[in-house]
């Protein structure tokens, strides 16, 4: 049975444009989290909290009785303290030493510190539904961008896989160029939501920032990935700088941190344009709207201009559906582009037929839930005359 014809679905490029950029969160390829893939997110939450705190209690070198406390109360929470603990969302590995013991019908911290045991706590993942997989795919060939900044993709084995196993027979049935070009850089997220890209053009050299602040606790929750790449029409390179900002919902620290992963973005626009690279593309999740304090000095600086503002009356005139996020009423996935690439910027546009909303958005027919949907993004992109 031949593939339908796909093509149909492709996105029309601005006239006269020869480089398109997208950037979507995907929201992981073939493997999530369990705690992250509930339809009410706060569901999980008291999971991930978990995950996070006990985590951070283990790897303390001495506990003090309250951490002992501590570490007792959220085992016994979540059903973590007995010889078989089961918990849909968590797993608790023990390598070697005694972090337990019960005493008197009652369980203790037998350790220490981290010196006395190894162990940690896992979360537990699953499948993504196939047919939301498809549909991830099927978004990204109907916006059919040359570079494709890529956000919450599970590792490089996996993006590989699903570049060449589901996207590509969708590209090629279509007549149109594969992605040749894949790459992830693992970061400071353990729930394995990094950031990656897929592109056309060659990828020539990578600069990760997820060790900025040595010493302390990192500055980006994920990455501050930079991909270079040489692209025709362009002097130089072309620099992709991919981002994911601390949540607003799972991260407690998450606004302070996205003013330091902000103004350390800036600094590093800053520092590129200095050594001479002009065309720069800030792409990716930055969980905030461009209002916030946290996005302030970044959005405000007159060396980047982000795409859906400059686009804003043709993507949306009524200006109430400018939001990159389930029922598009807040933008919180940009792109941000420098002098040289604003000024070739000939069109923009927000991809959202992955999503399923059917009083607000016209999905593909193969989206028929919300357990098939690509994300609870919408893919943003922007087309240029280089």
């Amino acid at each position: 049975m031949p593939l339908p014809d796909y093509g149909t679905d492709i996105v029309p490029r601005a006239p006269e444009t020869n480089l398109r950029i997208a950037t979507f969160n995907v929201e992981n390829l073939f493997s999530r989290p369990i705690a992250m893939d509930h339809d009410d997110h706060t569901v999980g939450q008291p999971y991930l909290d978990a995950f996070r705190e006990l985590n951070s209690l283990f790897i303390k070198p001495v506990y003090s009785p309250e951490d002992k406390e501590r570490i007792v109360e959220l085992m016994s929470e979540h059903g973590l303290t007995g010889s078989r603990p089961q918990n849909k969302h968590l797993e608790f590995r023990k390598i070697r030493g005694q972090l337990l013991a019960k005493r008197e019908g009652k369980y203790v911290v037998v350790a220490n510190g981290r010196a006395d045991w190894v162990g940690w706590i896992e979360l537990k993942v699953r499948e993504v539904n196939d047919k939301a997989i498809f549909n991830t795919a099927r978004v990204i060939a109907a916006v059919d961008a040359d570079i494709f900044a890529m956000i919450e993709v599970e590792d490089r084995p996996g993006l590989v896989r699903f570049n060449e196993n589901v996207l590509a027979p969708l590209l090629e049935a279509s007549g149109r160029e594969p992605y040749r070009y894949a790459l992830v850089v693992d970061g400071n997220d353990a729930r394995g939501i990094d950031v990656g890209i897929l592109s056309r053009y060659p990828i020539t050299d990578i600069s990760t920032h997820v060790f900025d602040l040595p010493g302390a606790p990192p500055i980006f929750s994920r990455d501050c990935a930079e991909y270079f790449l040489d692209v025709p029409g362009i002097p130089g390179r072309l620099l992709m700088m991919i981002n994911h900002f601390a949540s607003k919902g799972s991260d407690p620290s998450g606004m302070r941190r996205r003013v330091h992963q902000a103004d350390r973005v800036r600094d590093i626009v800053a520092q590129r344009l200095s050594q001479g690279f002009s065309r720069i593309v800030v792409a990716g999740d930055l969980n905030d709207t461009p209002a916030s304090v946290s996005l302030a000095k970044l959005l405000g600086t007159q060396e980047l201009t982000d795409m859906i503002k400059q686009f804003a009356n043709v993507i949306d005139p009524s200006g109430k559906r400018l939001g990159t996020y389930e029922t598009g009423k807040e933008q919180i996935d940009y792109l941000m582009l420098s002098a040289p690439l604003a000024t070739a910027a000939r069109g923009a546009g927000i991809e959202r037929r992955g999503y399923y909303a059917p009083r607000t958005f016209k999905s593909f027919d193969t989206v028929t839930s919300s357990r098939e949907q690509a994300s609870d993004h919408h893919c943003v992109w922007v087309d240029l005359a280089i």
